[in-house]
């Protein structure tokens, strides 16, 4: 640790304080790889100290593991009102947890056993459209059925089920297995029932058609990037083997064997959401021949 009071620099712990364009700043890499900066405010006596008070905050909560992620906790206005002795109780005993909070705990938890698709679909949309374009206080648990009143105005039900069972519910669950909050506020709040449509298979004819619709364009539009016939092979292959579009984006030429007179095609993974996955929707392999 180093303070330099004369030319307002410092470094506590992992955290450097310098002085930027007239302004004082803090700078950290934390967690691994992840820099994070802010500015404290002008450069003056009180920013200063502010600075060192905020900076001793951060480091604190690193080595206890009680940092947050979203910063809030060290803005400068909190941390002057704050003593670094009193900050963390005060913080959990006159604040209850919120969505946000929830969240960041559920998803630290959760990261690396849950299916990147599920992370890269429906995480990434929680977190900027539900979470990040909501006012934050409708995130409190107390705000539930206006929160969720709210979601209904911009989403559809049917939009917003597929988040609230891969997001919002499990961290809210979460909550309440590990005793932070008493229950989830929000399962029995009605948002609507998407409901399931019936699995038809084509007839034999209509596979026909769709597939020489595709061959010669018989659909396309003026304003089409490509022709359809461009995917006609691909739908043609699907249509014959019965396999996914995930499970076609996903073969290789190491599927793809041949024995005797036969050929073999072996779908045992998938490529969904520019992500490829080991294994197929079903976690299932088959083998066409």
């Amino acid at each position: 640790m180093y303070i330099d009071n004369t030319n307002r620099n410092a470094k506590i712990g992992i955290v450097s304080i310098d002085v930027k364009k007239g302004s004082i700043r803090i700078r950290f890499t934390y967690p691994q790889g992840k820099r994070n900066e802010f500015n404290v405010g002008v450069s003056s006596e009180l920013t200063w100290q502010s600075a060192l008070r905020t900076a001793q905050i951060i480091d604190r909560d690193i080595s206890i593991n009680d940092f947050d992620s979203t910063l809030v906790r060290y803005r400068p206005k909190l941390a002057q009102a704050l003593q670094i002795a009193t900050l963390r109780v005060g913080d959990a005993a006159t604040r209850q947890p919120n969505l946000l909070d929830l969240w960041e705990t559920y998803k630290e938890t959760s990261k690396n056993r849950v299916a990147a698709t599920t992370i890269k679909k429906h995480w990434l949309a929680y977190e900027k459209h539900y979470l990040g374009r909501t006012p934050k206080e409708l995130l409190e648990l107390n705000k539930a059925s206006d929160f969720v009143a709210h979601l209904l105005t911009r989403y559809s039900s049917g939009s917003i089920l597929p988040i609230f069972s891969n997001c919002l519910n499990p961290s809210v669950n979460l909550a309440v297995k590990t005793g932070k909050i008493e229950r989830n506020v929000y399962a029995a709040i009605p948002i609507g029932k998407k409901g399931k449509k019936p699995i038809e298979a084509y007839e034999p004819n209509e596979v026909k058609t769709i597939v020489s619709a595709f061959y010669d364009d018989r659909y396309l539009k003026p304003s089409s990037v490509y022709p359809h016939s461009y995917y006609a092979s691909m739908i043609d292959f699907i249509s014959l083997v019965g396999c996914r579009p995930s499970e076609c984006h996903a073969l290789t030429w190491d599927d793809i064997k041949q024995k005797n007179d036969r050929i073999y095609i072996r779908f045992n993974k998938a490529y969904s959401n520019g992500i490829l996955l080991p294994h197929t929707k079903t976690y299932e392999i088959r083998l066409f021949q």
